[in-house]
């Protein structure tokens, strides 16, 4: 919610450093020995945001900035 406070102003632009912030966060998880019980699922979030996150690369930068 902190990222995406609509109630005032449109905050769209805020998606790809939140998304991008999410996938070194797991990443960083996914390599760490406490979290190795959840390593398959965060693998395969990862690989969600993989899919998304690369989304953006197919929009033109006139639509990501509304």
């Amino acid at each position: 919610q902190q990222y995406f406070p609509s109630d005032r102003l449109p905050m769209l632009w805020h998606a790809i450093p939140a998304i991008k912030e999410l996938q070194t966060a797991w990443e960083t998880k996914c390599d760490a020995a406490h979290f190795v019980l959840y390593k398959q699922a965060v693998q395969r979030g990862l690989q969600k945001i993989g899919k998304y996150y690369n989304r953006f690369n197919e929009k033109p930068v006139y639509i990501l900035v509304l």
